[in-house]
């Protein structure tokens, strides 16, 4: 399954297999139901009035690469520190809340990148890498282009 966020609205895609809960507000059968392209899509989801819409599809891979193909497909790495009294670190960015994270350089690895971007962002923390948490799906609107940005977690 796979689950892109469109600022609070959430799109996820998902096989026919997949035994979800109920919790969806709408489920339609294919991404080519809404436009051919990334600016269509992101306009007729906005315009559903739906936050959390469910695509079932028997090509899952095939659906979701041709979203993304849609967009300028960005890479990020992030962070998720836990100090020793398991109390969580969080950043505020523009006025909102936030975990640090950011765009990887030429030749880093996604896990130098958390790392990078979470010294860069909150300092020197004497932090330790963990594991691989999971990877988000964020599009966003930047230099006239849709994005869809890729974060890789990391405890």
């Amino acid at each position: 399954m796979y689950k892109v966020f469109i600022n609070e609205l959430a799109l996820n895609f998902a096989d026919f297999t997949e035994n979800l809960e109920p919790c969806y507000e709408r489920e339609c059968d294919s991404i080519l139901a809404f436009g051919q392209s990334a600016e269509e899509i992101v306009l007729r989801l906005r315009n559903s009035g739906f936050k959390n819409i469910l695509i079932r599809t028997d090509y899952l891979e095939k659906e979701w690469e041709q979203f993304c193909t849609l967009f300028v497909f960005v890479e990020a790495a992030g962070g998720l520190v836990r100090n020793e009294a398991l109390e969580y670190l969080f950043i505020k960015r523009l006025g909102v809340w936030d975990l640090p994270k950011g765009h990887l350089e030429k030749g880093e690895s996604l896990d130098q990148a958390a790392l990078r971007e979470v010294l860069e962002e909150c300092g020197d923390l004497n932090l330790e890498l963990e594991h691989f948490i999971r990877y988000t799906y964020h599009c966003y609107f930047f230099k006239d282009k849709w994005r869809v940005k890729r974060t890789a977690w990391y405890a």
